[in-house]
């Protein structure tokens, strides 16, 4: 009985400090219009979109593989790696605490181990199937020590899956996202990428130059957060239910069939490298 109370006690803690994560994500979209990490339903519906497209896509190549999934942000990109890609495993990292706290209690699943990593400090060695990073590398400023990092960490073959946003410029060093220390045009991504590994294929991912109103939805975000707290519903029916309900941003192979100059300038969104351990 103790121990079931404790349970209880120990879940509305961890429920509140979500709630209390969701309120300042809430905050910064509706106040400040910012929303630079993923927090399921608390991000400009284009945004969310686009992310989960991108993991979608890559659970087809991690089907009873091990996997690490570099600056996992809030879990939602890992969980949907987990069940709809159905890998062996999956070491889910980010160097924020609070909300590798909150994937842990959100999306738990038994074989994503959520954890604290430093994109630039990961120290493995031959042990993954395949990495995934998405919008990542942008905010890194070791970028050759990165890629070496995760070349390590792949086995022979392995596959690492990256994504980042098309500049307009072959490198930009001011971009409008503060966070990001660089950006770069599409073939300068590609050379950075061809220094480390083979590029296997390359997928892009744009968009609309629009961002919906998000002020007519406080009152359901708000009855969202207050039913959290009331029923302390279950993981797996809060998190299973919404995916095929959403018409997702594809992702798209290119193949010569759009103009390069347009890409970053007119045709603004992001690519998304496969590429290979190139031993």
């Amino acid at each position: 009985m103790e121990k079931d109370k404790n349970q209880l006690i120990n879940r509305l803690e961890e429920e509140l400090f979500c709630t209390r994560f969701e309120l300042n994500a809430l905050s910064d979209l509706i106040i400040r219009d910012k929303a630079e990490r993923w927090v399921p339903d608390f991000i400009h519906t284009v945004n969310e979109n686009e992310h989960q497209a991108r993991y979608i896509y890559a659970s087809k190549y991690v089907k009873d593989k091990k996997v690490l999934d570099i600056a996992c942000g809030t879990g939602k990109g890992s969980f949907i790696l987990m069940t709809k890609g159905e890998p062996s495993e999956i070491t889910a990292g980010d160097i924020d605490s609070d909300a590798i706290r909150y994937a842990k209690h959100r999306f738990y699943h038994e074989r994503i181990n959520f954890q604290n990593i430093d994109a630039e400090k990961i120290d493995y060695i031959d042990q993954f199937d395949v990495i995934t990073s998405f919008e990542t590398i942008e905010h890194l400023k070791k970028i050759d020590v990165f890629l070496e990092k995760v070349k390590k960490a792949l086995k022979n073959k392995g596959v690492f899956i990256v994504s980042t946003p098309i500049s307009s410029k072959e490198i930009d060093y001011q971009s409008k996202n503060p966070y990001h220390v660089q950006e770069w045009g599409f073939k300068a991504f590609h050379k950075i990428i061809s220094k480390h590994f083979n590029i296997e294929d390359i997928y892009i991912q744009s968009y609309e130059l629009y961002r919906p109103e998000n002020t007519n939805k406080i009152i359901k975000l708000l009855k969202k957060i207050r039913n959290k707290i009331i029923s302390l519903t279950g993981l797996e029916r809060r998190t299973n239910k919404r995916e095929d309900k959403i018409q997702y941003y594809e992702l798209e192979k290119f193949s010569g069939q759009y103009d390069e100059k347009e890409l970053g300038v007119s045709r603004i969104g992001y690519q998304i490298i496969i590429a290979k351990k190139n031993d």
